[in-house]
């Protein structure tokens, strides 16, 4: 199954869990919400742990345009 923006994620270097902001396929990276942001990590290190089956809110989509992340939101 394919992490998404809103799904729980652990991140398994570190074995943190985390709340999805965004997700690129292409570049193989994805961005946590929370502080510092935006990091950005790979998505091969990431479990999905609980998908949330719901859209990106338009606040993640605010949060990633600022950055100039456009390649993280998803096409609807």
């Amino acid at each position: 199954m394919k992490i998404r923006p809103n799904d729980f994620v652990k991140y398994i270097p570190l074995g943190e869990e985390w709340v999805v902001c965004g997700v690129n396929y292409k570049t193989g990276k994805l961005v946590p919400c929370g502080y510092p942001f935006p990091s950005m990590v790979n998505i091969n290190d990431c479990e999905l742990i609980e998908s949330r089956n719901e859209p990106q809110t338009e606040e993640y989509k605010d949060a990633l345009r600022k950055e100039h992340l456009e390649s993280f939101i998803e096409v609807e």
